[in-house]
């Protein structure tokens, strides 16, 4: 077989012959080869957040990181229960619901809880 890059100075030879073909620079060509990856997404438009927002935000991920390994999870709803639940089963997870005093108790399950 041929080796890779085929001298010094031909590197760009198969970025060219692809831009060529698909009407773009190489530039483009080396940018779209790998767009779909998730580490060369490209941000367009930053969100306009102020502190408070994106502090909330920070906190609501620190809390997604910690649900991914959660085994239980246990939810106590003293008002708008009809959204958790619809939440709940939007999301198709296991569930387990307990009428208190003053609302409701969801507890979900993941698979693998015992």
């Amino acid at each position: 077989g041929e080796l890779w890059p085929p001298v010094p100075g031909d590197v760009d030879a198969p970025y060219e012959a692809a831009a060529a073909g698909l009407g773009m620079t190489v530039r483009e060509a080396r940018d779209a080869l790998y767009a779909d990856r998730p580490d060369r997404r490209r941000l367009a438009r930053a969100p306009r957040w102020d502190g408070r927002r994106l502090l909330h935000r920070y906190n609501l991920e620190l809390a997604r990181a910690v649900l991914l390994d959660a085994v239980e999870m246990t939810v106590t709803a003293r008002g708008g229960w009809g959204d958790v639940f619809r939440a709940v089963k939007l999301a198709r997870l296991m569930y387990r619901i307990e009428r208190t005093d003053d609302g409701y108790r969801v507890t979900l399950t993941g698979p693998a809880a015992p």
